[in-house]
């Protein structure tokens, strides 16, 4: 039998904040969508150190636009 462990303070807070991020994300995409426009969003967490990039269009990943940015 198998137990998961679950720390019963962050339970919903985690499950919360991505169900947040998830909606903010979908949001931006279909304002992206409704007035044709290419959309990068970086969303970073201080909890874990993490940076997620979600872009519409490969041509405005971060790589491409920080190449961009030098020229």
């Amino acid at each position: 039998k198998h137990v998961k462990l679950v720390d019963a303070a962050n339970a919903g807070s985690s499950a919360q904040k991505y169900k947040r991020v998830k909606t903010i994300i979908n949001k931006a995409v279909e304002i992206a969508n409704l007035c044709d426009i290419k959309l990068n969003i970086l969303i970073y967490d201080e909890k874990y150190h993490r940076l997620k990039e979600f872009f519409t269009a490969s041509e405005v990943k971060l790589d491409v636009i920080h190449l961009l940015s030098k020229a």
